[in-house]
């Protein structure tokens, strides 16, 4: 049956051509969403693992999952601030998870607007999360700020158990300190070789941005690159393997090597850490870490009170 329906601009009639058309394609995949004018957090969150699992970290995936089990029901379009609130007050959620569950949320909502072209807006959720911050339902988040020293850089390398997954994935993501997640989602498509060992990759809609970033490969990850480059058959992703996969092996290989108290997103502190230690300056940090602000980026510093008496 063709559809069809008349508009006062030329921008709406083009965004609804645009939201029939991902309906079509949604409906090919097996994906359609539900006969009904309402759209569920629950299917909100399957269509986006559906197009982004690939680059979602197990620990973001989790936490999706949790936040369904609580608020899967709740109709995107007509959610309330109170609603969501009684909803986690009837529940028994971690109320030091929320924060992260409510933040992920987030994110499918953003992604269900923008490319969707769902009528749902973030703001509801935004209030509940200011409103539980203020009644202590929402406790702090305690920020890692464990390193990895070359030696047990170099004894994960020793204990790596698998080669569908490369070790020097360890070096790269200390050398080019982007988010496991990133890389994991990188495809060869947004890979530019520059010459021989010097790489610049673009990552689609950074975390907290609204636009692509382009990210230089640093120190070894270039030569990594450059070897994966060669070997890349006809794989569509760099590295073939999901966020989750990766986690798995380096999770393995920790504790293989006896190494306590680490997760694999200490490796991006440690790089971050080191440019720093190298004498980067912060807007050159930025570039590659991707923080919008100082107060972000300074935990990676190290720099005590003591440590500026004789500057």
């Amino acid at each position: 049956m063709r559809k069809s329906k008349t508009f006062s601009t030329k921008g709406l009639a083009q965004k609804w051509a645009t939201k029939v058309e991902r309906d079509i394609e949604l409906g090919e995949a097996g994906l359609s969403p539900k006969s009904t004018e309402w759209h569920t957090l629950d299917e909100a969150m399957r269509l986006y693992i559906a197009e982004q699992g690939h680059g979602v970290s197990r620990s973001k995936m989790e936490h999706l999952k949790r936040a369904v089990k609580v608020w899967g029901d709740v109709r995107l379009e007509t959610a309330q601030q109170a609603d969501i609130q009684k909803i986690f007050a009837a529940s028994k959620y971690a109320g030091t998870s929320l924060e992260l569950a409510l933040a992920s949320i987030g994110g499918i909502i953003r992604y269900a607007r923008t490319v969707w072209m769902w009528e749902v807006s973030e703001q509801p959720w935004r209030d509940a999360k200011s409103a539980m911050k203020r009644k202590g339902a929402i406790k702090p988040i305690n920020r890692r700020s464990r390193r990895c020293s070359p030696d047990e850089e170099q004894l994960i390398a020793s204990h790596w158990q698998t080669n569908s997954v490369p070790h020097s994935v360890v070096p790269f993501l200390i050398d080019t300190p982007m988010r496991s997640g990133e890389l994991s989602g990188l495809r060869w498509e947004d890979v530019e070789r520059v010459e021989a060992n010097k790489y610049i990759v673009t990552i689609r809609e950074r975390k907290g941005t609204k636009a692509d970033d382009r990210v230089p490969l640093l120190g070894r990850s270039g030569p990594i690159m450059e070897g994966w480059h060669a070997s890349r058959g006809n794989t569509s992703f760099v590295l073939g393997s999901t966020q989750a996969t990766v986690s798995d092996n380096f999770k393995r290989a920790v504790a293989a090597a006896g190494i306590k108290d680490m997760v694999m997103h200490d490796l991006r502190h440690e790089g971050i850490s080191r440019l720093f230690d190298a004498g980067w300056q912060i807007p050159q940090v930025a570039v590659v870490s991707d923080h919008r602000s100082w107060e972000h980026l300074k935990r990676y510093t190290h720099i005590s009170a003591e440590d500026l008496l004789d500057v």
